[in-house]
Protein backbone atom coordinates (compact mmCIF):
# COMPACT_ATOMS: atom_id res chain seq x y z
CA UNK A 1 0.00 0.00 0.00
CA UNK A 2 1.32 3.34 -1.16
CA UNK A 3 0.32 6.17 0.30
CA UNK A 4 0.57 9.83 -1.35
CA UNK A 5 1.37 12.23 1.58
CA UNK A 6 2.31 15.40 -1.26
CA UNK A 7 -0.67 17.64 0.19
CA UNK A 8 -1.50 19.72 3.81
CA UNK A 9 1.70 20.75 4.67
CA UNK A 10 2.80 24.23 6.78
CA UNK A 11 5.69 25.86 6.39
CA UNK A 12 7.44 27.76 9.60
CA UNK A 13 9.44 30.49 8.16
CA UNK A 14 10.59 33.49 10.26
CA UNK A 15 8.09 33.60 12.76
CA UNK A 16 5.33 33.14 10.22
CA UNK A 17 3.59 29.98 8.78
CA UNK A 18 2.27 29.40 5.29
CA UNK A 19 0.17 26.20 3.80
CA UNK A 20 1.69 24.37 1.36
CA UNK A 21 2.15 21.11 -0.56
CA UNK A 22 5.05 18.55 -1.79
CA UNK A 23 7.01 19.44 -4.11
CA UNK A 24 7.63 22.30 -1.42
CA UNK A 25 10.57 25.22 -1.02
CA UNK A 26 10.79 28.15 0.82
CA UNK A 27 11.70 30.71 -2.11
CA UNK A 28 8.38 28.76 -3.94
CA UNK A 29 6.37 28.96 -1.14
CA UNK A 30 6.97 32.45 -0.20
CA UNK A 31 6.44 33.73 -3.47
CA UNK A 32 3.25 31.77 -4.05
CA UNK A 33 2.25 34.34 -0.86
CA UNK A 34 3.79 37.17 -2.24
CA UNK A 35 5.68 37.60 1.33
CA UNK A 36 8.98 38.64 -1.44
CA UNK A 37 9.41 40.22 -4.80
CA UNK A 38 10.16 38.09 -7.55
CA UNK A 39 13.99 37.68 -7.25
CA UNK A 40 14.69 37.03 -10.96
CA UNK A 41 13.71 40.83 -11.72
CA UNK A 42 16.14 43.83 -11.40
CA UNK A 43 18.66 43.22 -8.47
CA UNK A 44 15.76 41.43 -6.56
CA UNK A 45 18.53 38.43 -6.12
CA UNK A 46 20.51 40.27 -3.74
CA UNK A 47 17.78 40.58 -1.57
CA UNK A 48 16.69 37.10 -1.53
CA UNK A 49 19.99 35.37 -1.46
CA UNK A 50 20.17 36.02 2.69
CA UNK A 51 16.79 34.77 2.99
CA UNK A 52 18.46 31.08 3.14
CA UNK A 53 20.63 31.85 5.93
CA UNK A 54 17.81 30.87 8.08
CA UNK A 55 16.11 27.81 8.83
CA UNK A 56 12.44 26.23 7.69
CA UNK A 57 10.38 23.95 8.85
CA UNK A 58 7.71 21.60 6.94
CA UNK A 59 4.97 20.29 9.04
CA UNK A 60 2.23 17.71 8.43
CA UNK A 61 -0.50 16.58 10.83
CA UNK A 62 -2.41 13.14 9.28
CA UNK A 63 -4.48 10.24 10.22
CA UNK A 64 -3.39 6.65 10.15
CA UNK A 65 -6.15 4.16 8.80
CA UNK A 66 -6.70 1.38 10.80
CA UNK A 67 -5.78 -0.59 7.65
CA UNK A 68 -2.27 1.10 7.96
CA UNK A 69 -1.82 0.10 11.18
CA UNK A 70 -2.39 -3.07 11.34
CA UNK A 71 0.01 -3.95 8.10
CA UNK A 72 3.34 -5.86 9.57
CA UNK A 73 5.91 -3.27 8.43
CA UNK A 74 5.21 0.82 7.80
CA UNK A 75 7.71 3.22 6.41
CA UNK A 76 7.95 6.51 5.35
CA UNK A 77 9.66 7.42 1.74
CA UNK A 78 11.10 10.85 1.11
CA UNK A 79 12.10 10.78 -3.02
CA UNK A 80 13.98 13.97 -2.53
CA UNK A 81 14.57 16.05 0.70
CA UNK A 82 16.58 19.41 0.22
CA UNK A 83 18.88 19.14 1.85
CA UNK A 84 20.00 19.68 5.25
CA UNK A 85 17.09 18.21 7.32
CA UNK A 86 16.08 16.14 10.73
CA UNK A 87 13.01 14.34 10.51
CA UNK A 88 10.40 13.74 13.32
CA UNK A 89 7.24 11.81 13.75
CA UNK A 90 5.44 12.50 17.03
CA UNK A 91 8.17 14.16 18.39
CA UNK A 92 10.73 11.04 17.84
CA UNK A 93 13.66 11.79 15.47
CA UNK A 94 13.60 9.63 11.90
CA UNK A 95 16.74 10.45 10.33
CA UNK A 96 19.23 13.08 9.59
CA UNK A 97 19.68 13.85 6.02
CA UNK A 98 22.67 15.44 3.81
CA UNK A 99 22.14 14.57 0.62
CA UNK A 100 19.70 16.29 -1.94
CA UNK A 101 20.40 13.58 -4.66
CA UNK A 102 18.78 10.40 -3.38
CA UNK A 103 15.67 8.78 -1.53
CA UNK A 104 15.55 8.48 2.28
CA UNK A 105 13.37 5.78 3.57
CA UNK A 106 12.96 4.58 7.07
CA UNK A 107 10.62 1.86 8.96
CA UNK A 108 7.88 3.27 11.39
CA UNK A 109 6.90 0.97 13.20
CA UNK A 110 5.90 1.11 16.89
CA UNK A 111 5.66 5.21 16.21
CA UNK A 112 3.13 5.87 13.84
CA UNK A 113 -0.15 6.05 15.40
CA UNK A 114 -4.37 7.06 14.53
CA UNK A 115 -3.24 11.04 14.66
CA UNK A 116 0.02 12.04 13.89
CA UNK A 117 2.69 15.09 13.51
CA UNK A 118 5.55 14.86 10.45
CA UNK A 119 8.29 17.33 10.93
CA UNK A 120 10.90 18.08 8.39
CA UNK A 121 13.48 20.65 9.94
CA UNK A 122 16.02 22.13 7.39
CA UNK A 123 19.02 23.96 8.46
CA UNK A 124 20.36 26.94 6.45
CA UNK A 125 23.02 25.42 3.69
CA UNK A 126 25.17 28.73 3.50
CA UNK A 127 25.64 28.81 6.97
CA UNK A 128 27.15 24.89 6.62
CA UNK A 129 29.04 25.98 3.76
CA UNK A 130 30.68 29.10 4.96
CA UNK A 131 31.53 26.16 8.21
CA UNK A 132 32.40 23.95 6.23
CA UNK A 133 35.14 26.20 3.91
CA UNK A 134 36.56 27.52 6.98
CA UNK A 135 37.91 24.54 8.07
CA UNK A 136 38.62 23.00 4.63
CA UNK A 137 38.83 25.77 1.80
CA UNK A 138 37.92 23.91 -1.24
CA UNK A 139 38.01 25.66 -5.10
CA UNK A 140 34.90 26.14 -6.81
CA UNK A 141 33.69 28.08 -9.89
CA UNK A 142 33.92 32.03 -9.15
CA UNK A 143 30.50 33.18 -9.68
CA UNK A 144 29.04 30.95 -7.29
CA UNK A 145 29.16 31.03 -3.53
CA UNK A 146 32.22 29.81 -1.59
CA UNK A 147 32.46 26.47 -0.59
CA UNK A 148 29.54 25.16 -2.30
CA UNK A 149 31.17 21.66 -3.00
CA UNK A 150 30.98 21.10 0.28
CA UNK A 151 27.39 19.93 0.07
CA UNK A 152 25.42 17.16 -1.74
CA UNK A 153 22.82 20.07 -3.26
CA UNK A 154 22.54 21.13 -6.52
CA UNK A 155 25.34 23.56 -6.89
CA UNK A 156 23.68 25.89 -9.41
CA UNK A 157 21.72 27.06 -6.68
CA UNK A 158 23.96 29.00 -5.00
CA UNK A 159 25.01 30.75 -8.67
CA UNK A 160 26.18 30.39 -11.88
CA UNK A 161 26.98 32.58 -14.89
CA UNK A 162 23.50 31.74 -15.80
CA UNK A 163 21.33 31.90 -12.64
CA UNK A 164 21.02 34.04 -9.37
CA UNK A 165 22.16 32.73 -6.01
CA UNK A 166 19.15 31.08 -4.29
CA UNK A 167 20.19 28.15 -2.43
CA UNK A 168 16.58 27.40 -1.43
CA UNK A 169 15.34 24.79 1.17
CA UNK A 170 12.49 22.08 1.21
CA UNK A 171 10.95 18.66 0.02
CA UNK A 172 11.54 19.00 -3.51
CA UNK A 173 10.19 15.26 -4.56
CA UNK A 174 7.25 12.78 -3.28
CA UNK A 175 6.47 11.76 0.22
CA UNK A 176 5.22 8.19 0.53
CA UNK A 177 3.65 6.04 3.30
CA UNK A 178 4.19 3.05 2.57
CA UNK A 179 2.40 -0.80 4.33
CA UNK A 180 2.90 -4.08 3.75
CA UNK A 181 2.23 -7.56 4.70
CA UNK A 182 4.15 -10.46 4.14
CA UNK A 183 6.95 -8.99 1.69
CA UNK A 184 7.81 -6.20 -0.83
CA UNK A 185 10.00 -6.01 -3.63
CA UNK A 186 12.43 -3.63 -3.13
CA UNK A 187 13.32 -3.11 -7.20
CA UNK A 188 13.03 -4.92 -10.75
CA UNK A 189 16.32 -4.51 -12.90
CA UNK A 190 15.53 -4.80 -16.58
CA UNK A 191 17.96 -4.91 -19.63
CA UNK A 192 18.28 -6.42 -22.62
CA UNK A 193 21.25 -8.97 -23.37
CA UNK A 194 24.07 -8.29 -25.84
CA UNK A 195 23.16 -9.54 -29.20
CA UNK A 196 19.37 -8.35 -30.31
CA UNK A 197 18.51 -7.31 -33.53
CA UNK A 198 15.74 -7.34 -35.90
CA UNK A 199 15.10 -11.07 -35.60
CA UNK A 200 15.11 -11.73 -32.21
CA UNK A 201 16.32 -10.30 -28.41
CA UNK A 202 16.23 -11.60 -25.03
CA UNK A 203 15.20 -9.52 -21.89
CA UNK A 204 16.92 -10.09 -18.65
CA UNK A 205 14.55 -9.45 -15.96
CA UNK A 206 15.63 -9.83 -11.93
CA UNK A 207 13.24 -8.97 -9.23
CA UNK A 208 14.88 -8.05 -5.67
CA UNK A 209 12.30 -9.51 -3.03
CA UNK A 210 12.35 -8.99 0.83
CA UNK A 211 9.94 -11.23 2.61
CA UNK A 212 9.20 -11.49 6.45
CA UNK A 213 6.91 -14.34 8.38
CA UNK A 214 7.27 -16.82 5.34
CA UNK A 215 5.19 -19.27 4.59
CA UNK A 216 6.73 -20.86 1.79
CA UNK A 217 4.00 -19.85 -0.49
CA UNK A 218 4.85 -16.26 -1.69
CA UNK A 219 6.50 -15.99 -5.51
CA UNK A 220 6.72 -13.94 -8.17
CA UNK A 221 5.00 -13.54 -11.48
CA UNK A 222 5.87 -11.55 -14.12
CA UNK A 223 4.64 -9.85 -17.31
CA UNK A 224 5.87 -8.11 -20.32
CA UNK A 225 3.41 -6.51 -22.63
CA UNK A 226 4.77 -5.31 -26.36
CA UNK A 227 4.06 -1.66 -27.24
CA UNK A 228 1.01 -2.82 -29.76
CA UNK A 229 -0.49 -4.49 -26.73
CA UNK A 230 0.54 -7.78 -27.41
CA UNK A 231 1.11 -9.82 -24.62
CA UNK A 232 4.83 -11.30 -24.58
CA UNK A 233 5.37 -13.16 -21.17
CA UNK A 234 2.88 -13.72 -18.63
CA UNK A 235 3.27 -16.71 -15.92
CA UNK A 236 5.57 -17.55 -13.28
CA UNK A 237 8.74 -16.01 -12.36
CA UNK A 238 11.99 -17.10 -10.47
CA UNK A 239 12.71 -13.67 -9.91
CA UNK A 240 16.16 -14.07 -12.08
CA UNK A 241 14.71 -14.59 -15.86
CA UNK A 242 15.42 -14.57 -19.64
CA UNK A 243 12.43 -13.68 -21.80
CA UNK A 244 12.96 -14.14 -25.49
CA UNK A 245 11.32 -11.40 -27.67
CA UNK A 246 10.89 -12.91 -31.50
CA UNK A 247 10.95 -10.11 -34.03
CA UNK A 248 11.44 -7.70 -31.78
CA UNK A 249 10.19 -3.69 -31.80
CA UNK A 250 12.91 -2.05 -31.77
CA UNK A 251 14.28 1.78 -29.84
CA UNK A 252 15.94 4.07 -32.53
CA UNK A 253 17.38 7.38 -32.21
CA UNK A 254 15.18 10.09 -32.91
CA UNK A 255 15.45 11.15 -36.92
CA UNK A 256 15.66 7.31 -37.79
CA UNK A 257 12.98 5.87 -36.65
CA UNK A 258 10.30 5.28 -33.31
CA UNK A 259 10.81 4.77 -29.80
CA UNK A 260 8.94 1.68 -28.55
CA UNK A 261 8.61 0.95 -25.37
CA UNK A 262 8.11 -2.59 -24.11
CA UNK A 263 6.35 -2.89 -20.42
CA UNK A 264 7.53 -4.96 -17.80
CA UNK A 265 5.66 -5.90 -14.57
CA UNK A 266 6.94 -7.83 -12.20
CA UNK A 267 4.41 -9.01 -9.03
CA UNK A 268 4.88 -10.57 -5.22
CA UNK A 269 1.82 -12.69 -4.80
CA UNK A 270 1.18 -14.76 -1.65
CA UNK A 271 0.13 -18.76 -1.41
CA UNK A 272 -3.35 -17.42 -2.13
CA UNK A 273 -2.49 -15.67 -5.15
CA UNK A 274 -3.19 -12.03 -3.82
CA UNK A 275 -0.37 -9.36 -4.54
CA UNK A 276 1.12 -8.14 -2.11
CA UNK A 277 3.69 -5.62 -3.95
CA UNK A 278 4.36 -4.89 -8.07
CA UNK A 279 6.50 -3.10 -9.82
CA UNK A 280 6.45 -2.00 -13.65
CA UNK A 281 9.03 -0.80 -16.06
CA UNK A 282 9.20 0.40 -19.47
CA UNK A 283 12.48 -0.34 -21.88
CA UNK A 284 13.35 0.31 -25.07
CA UNK A 285 15.33 -2.52 -27.22
CA UNK A 286 18.53 -1.30 -28.41
CA UNK A 287 21.90 -1.53 -28.86
CA UNK A 288 24.40 1.75 -28.66
CA UNK A 289 28.13 1.73 -28.72
CA UNK A 290 30.98 3.73 -29.51
CA UNK A 291 33.00 3.49 -32.48
CA UNK A 292 36.65 4.25 -32.68
CA UNK A 293 36.80 3.28 -36.39
CA UNK A 294 40.48 5.10 -37.60
CA UNK A 295 40.34 8.47 -39.68
CA UNK A 296 42.24 11.19 -40.88
CA UNK A 297 43.00 12.70 -37.25
CA UNK A 298 43.25 9.10 -35.59
CA UNK A 299 40.46 7.74 -34.89
CA UNK A 300 36.94 8.96 -34.38
CA UNK A 301 34.02 8.79 -31.23
CA UNK A 302 31.13 8.23 -32.68
CA UNK A 303 27.64 6.40 -31.39
CA UNK A 304 26.17 3.53 -33.70
CA UNK A 305 22.56 2.74 -32.76
CA UNK A 306 21.83 -0.89 -33.96
CA UNK A 307 25.31 -0.82 -36.40
CA UNK A 308 24.00 2.68 -37.89
CA UNK A 309 26.75 5.45 -37.31
CA UNK A 310 24.86 8.59 -35.85
CA UNK A 311 26.21 12.16 -35.20
CA UNK A 312 25.38 13.75 -32.24
CA UNK A 313 26.85 17.30 -31.12
CA UNK A 314 26.50 17.98 -27.68
CA UNK A 315 24.48 20.98 -26.02
CA UNK A 316 23.79 22.53 -22.90
CA UNK A 317 20.61 22.43 -20.63
CA UNK A 318 20.59 24.45 -17.79
CA UNK A 319 17.11 24.06 -15.35
CA UNK A 320 13.94 25.92 -16.32
CA UNK A 321 13.56 27.74 -12.63
CA UNK A 322 16.65 28.06 -10.40
CA UNK A 323 13.77 27.42 -7.14
CA UNK A 324 13.23 23.53 -8.72
CA UNK A 325 10.42 23.15 -6.95
CA UNK A 326 8.62 25.07 -9.85
CA UNK A 327 10.22 23.01 -12.39
CA UNK A 328 7.28 20.68 -13.63
CA UNK A 329 7.01 17.57 -16.25
CA UNK A 330 4.82 19.87 -18.33
CA UNK A 331 7.19 22.88 -18.62
CA UNK A 332 10.06 20.88 -19.75
CA UNK A 333 8.00 18.51 -21.93
CA UNK A 334 7.14 21.67 -23.60
CA UNK A 335 10.76 23.17 -23.69
CA UNK A 336 12.04 19.56 -25.54
CA UNK A 337 8.97 20.15 -28.04
CA UNK A 338 9.91 23.88 -28.20
CA UNK A 339 13.26 22.36 -29.17
CA UNK A 340 12.21 19.82 -31.66
CA UNK A 341 9.80 22.48 -33.76
CA UNK A 342 13.18 25.06 -33.38
CA UNK A 343 15.43 22.13 -34.83
CA UNK A 344 12.80 21.49 -38.03
CA UNK A 345 12.97 24.84 -39.08
CA UNK A 346 16.86 24.87 -39.41
CA UNK A 347 16.86 21.63 -40.88
CA UNK A 348 16.25 22.67 -44.50
CA UNK A 349 19.62 25.28 -43.70
CA UNK A 350 21.70 22.35 -42.58
CA UNK A 351 23.13 21.68 -45.86
CA UNK A 352 23.65 24.89 -47.38
CA UNK A 353 27.51 26.16 -46.11
CA UNK A 354 28.39 29.68 -45.33
CA UNK A 355 30.73 31.46 -47.55
CA UNK A 356 34.14 31.26 -46.10
CA UNK A 357 35.54 34.37 -44.59
CA UNK A 358 38.23 36.34 -46.79
CA UNK A 359 41.95 35.63 -45.31
CA UNK A 360 43.64 39.48 -45.11
CA UNK A 361 46.70 39.37 -46.52
CA UNK A 362 50.30 38.69 -44.60
CA UNK A 363 50.85 42.11 -42.62
CA UNK A 364 54.44 42.09 -40.99
CA UNK A 365 54.40 44.90 -39.16
CA UNK A 366 50.48 44.64 -38.07
CA UNK A 367 51.46 41.15 -37.00
CA UNK A 368 54.46 41.88 -34.77
CA UNK A 369 51.86 44.70 -32.86
CA UNK A 370 49.53 41.79 -32.24
CA UNK A 371 52.33 39.02 -30.89
CA UNK A 372 53.46 42.11 -28.38
CA UNK A 373 49.69 42.75 -27.40
CA UNK A 374 49.71 38.70 -27.00
CA UNK A 375 52.75 38.64 -25.11
CA UNK A 376 51.27 41.33 -22.57
CA UNK A 377 47.95 39.36 -21.95
CA UNK A 378 49.71 36.06 -21.48
CA UNK A 379 52.05 37.80 -18.95
CA UNK A 380 49.14 39.14 -17.14
CA UNK A 381 46.88 35.83 -18.11
CA UNK A 382 44.26 38.07 -19.71
CA UNK A 383 42.45 35.10 -21.52
CA UNK A 384 40.17 37.40 -22.92
CA UNK A 385 42.49 39.75 -24.58
CA UNK A 386 44.60 36.76 -25.38
CA UNK A 387 41.36 34.82 -26.80
CA UNK A 388 40.43 37.65 -29.07
CA UNK A 389 43.86 38.16 -30.20
CA UNK A 390 44.88 34.88 -31.38
CA UNK A 391 41.45 35.39 -33.35
CA UNK A 392 42.52 38.54 -35.29
CA UNK A 393 45.83 36.53 -35.47
CA UNK A 394 44.21 34.23 -37.82
CA UNK A 395 42.52 35.95 -40.14
CA UNK A 396 45.82 36.34 -41.93
CA UNK A 397 46.85 34.38 -44.58
CA UNK A 398 50.61 33.27 -43.10
CA UNK A 399 53.29 31.57 -44.89
CA UNK A 400 53.80 28.33 -43.97
CA UNK A 401 56.17 28.18 -41.64
CA UNK A 402 55.01 31.07 -39.65
CA UNK A 403 52.02 28.81 -39.65
CA UNK A 404 52.49 26.49 -37.89
CA UNK A 405 54.17 28.61 -35.09
CA UNK A 406 50.94 30.12 -34.83
CA UNK A 407 49.03 26.55 -34.08
CA UNK A 408 52.11 26.41 -31.46
CA UNK A 409 50.70 29.08 -30.05
CA UNK A 410 46.59 29.09 -30.49
CA UNK A 411 47.67 25.86 -28.15
CA UNK A 412 49.44 27.18 -25.44
CA UNK A 413 46.68 29.83 -25.15
CA UNK A 414 44.19 27.48 -24.81
CA UNK A 415 45.90 25.63 -22.69
CA UNK A 416 46.86 28.80 -20.70
CA UNK A 417 49.99 27.46 -20.65
CA UNK A 418 51.81 31.77 -20.07
CA UNK A 419 55.58 29.89 -20.45
CA UNK A 420 54.90 27.51 -23.43
CA UNK A 421 52.97 30.95 -25.46
CA UNK A 422 55.24 33.40 -24.89
CA UNK A 423 58.20 30.91 -26.22
CA UNK A 424 56.78 30.58 -29.38
CA UNK A 425 55.55 34.24 -29.72
CA UNK A 426 59.38 35.02 -29.24
CA UNK A 427 59.92 32.61 -31.93
CA UNK A 428 57.29 33.68 -34.40
CA UNK A 429 58.89 37.32 -33.87
CA UNK A 430 62.23 35.90 -34.91
CA UNK A 431 60.66 34.58 -38.03
CA UNK A 432 59.10 37.99 -39.10
CA UNK A 433 62.80 39.72 -39.24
Amino acid sequence: MNINMNNGWVMSFDGKEYGCSVPCSMYKVLLENKAIPDPYYRENEYISTDLSRKDVTFTKSFDASAETLSAQRRFLLFHGIDTLSEVFLNGEKLLDTDNMHRTWEVRIDGILREHNKLEVRIKSPVRYIESENEKRPVWGVGECMKGYPHLRKAHCMFGWDWGPMLPDMGIWRDVELLAYNGGRLRGVQVYPEPGLDEKGADLHIEAFTEEWNLDGGRHCECRVTAPDGKIIYDGAFPENETVHITDPQLWWVRGLGGQPLYTVTVYLKDSTGAVLDEVTKRIGLRTLVISKDKDEWGEEFCFKCKGIKVFAMGANYIPEDQIVTRMTKEKTDKLLEDYRAFKQILEPFAEKKLPEKEQVSFDADRVSELLDELATAMRELDMDIADSVVSRLSEYECPPEFAGKLKLIKDAVMNVDDEEAIKYIEEARGLLQ
